[in-house]
């Protein structure tokens, strides 16, 4: 007889392999099964990218037919899909199918057309069905899936790498390096999780940085580029980077709906008012999630409309004295009004130190 605590011990496994794919699946959600039976993995399942199978149906393509489908449990992280509009088969029905009697849910699915449906068809089929197993952790694998369901807008992250007194830059703008090389490669690590890197017109232009992730010298990911600033200004400065991979944010001179052109590959978003206005948009062209680079003026943007979901600050024990800070342009009146970062972790990247908290 299973406990909670081997649903808690397997559903972890599901969790260690989905998330193996980290920053390859977008727009789809990090999702991974496991086959039990008498207590033993006999079966994996994970989802490898938009338009490849679902966790469960990779597991259940690979099992022998030998083995019987009703004494096994199926753990998955995230509630098995159960429509048809989209470019695989719906994974409850396929159960169903398979003869699978147990099966144990990490968390609900927040697309509407989903949410707790697939768990009624499973059990409208006399399946028996064991949801919420580390269901805090399995939200969090899939924050930036969840942000865009439930509120139709990509998930942003803000990095920031500063001095002990919190300065980006010196007062001529010289930058590198402040923080050390663990911090710069933790920061690529982080970089691999989201589809865009987001910079302000001053920092592409100053620091023509290369906006993508690596490992030394070794591209991992080519994320997209977002560069906010006037289109006029940019578009004949890109260089060598590659006109499909950049993204402009533009205020428009017209007065009407904010709009989408494109530019000899270049996809430039206009707004009328407020940078905002595009974010939909962006995640209309595929850009779930934005890393969130600066400069000060950008940052200090996206901390006064507290347009950050998650901030990371790597700090480094350097005294920079008068220079330029991250939050030179964010005010506030009282301390009262002061953004307070709340689940903060703490991570030692030898002399410097990472802060990773939620807004």
């Amino acid at each position: 007889m299973l406990y909670e605590n081997d649903h808690k011990y397997f559903m972890a496994k599901v969790l260690d392999l989905a998330i193996s794919k980290k920053g390859f699946v977008s727009p789809n959600p990090y999702v991974a099964c496991l086959l039990v039976s008498n207590g033993q993995v006999i079966g994996t399942g994970l989802h490898n990218g938009a338009g490849s199978s679902h966790a469960e149906l990779d597991a259940l393509l690979k099992l022998p037919k030998c083995f019987d489908r009703s004494k096994i449990i199926l753990y998955v992280n995230l509630e098995p899909c159960c429509h048809f509009d989209k470019r695989t088969p719906p994974c409850a029905q396929l159960l169903i199918r398979e003869g699978i009697t147990n099966v144990v849910i990490g968390c609900l699915d927040p697309n509407i057309k989903v949410s707790g449906n697939g768990v009624k068809l499973l059990r409208n089929n006399n399946i028996d069905v064991t949801t919420g197993v580390l269901e805090d952790e399995c939200k969090k694998i899939n924050k930036i899936f969840f942000k865009n369901m439930l509120k139709g807008l990509p998930y942003f992250e803000g990095k920031i790498a500063c001095s002990l007194d919190g300065k980006i830059a010196l007062e001529n703008g010289s930058s590198k390096w402040i923080t050390s090389s663990k911090s710069r490669k933790r920061c690529h690590e982080d970089r691999v999780l989201y589809d865009a890197i987001l910079v302000g017109k001053n920092t592409f232009f100053t620091d023509r940085p290369k906006l993508n992730s690596r490992d030394k010298d070794k591209v991992i990911k080519e994320n997209k580029k977002i560069i906010i600033g006037n289109y006029l200004d940019i578009i004949d400065s890109i260089g060598d980077y590659n006109p499909n991979n950049i993204i402009i944010i533009s205020q428009s001179s017209v007065q009407d709906s904010a709009s989408i052109m494109n530019h000899n590959g270049i996809r430039i978003l206009f707004f009328k008012d407020k940078i905002e206005e595009v974010f939909n948009q962006l995640l209309s062209i595929g850009i779930c999630s934005v890393y969130v680079e600066g400069g000060g003026k950008t940052f200090s943007y996206f901390l006064k409309k507290k347009i950050f979901d998650e901030i990371s600050i790597y700090k480094s024990p350097k005294i920079l004295g008068k220079g330029k800070s991250f939050s030179d342009q964010f005010r506030v009146n009282n301390i009262s009004e002061s953004l307070h970062l709340k689940n903060i972790e703490y991570t030692i990247l030898g002399e410097d130190i990472l802060l990773k908290g939620y807004l």
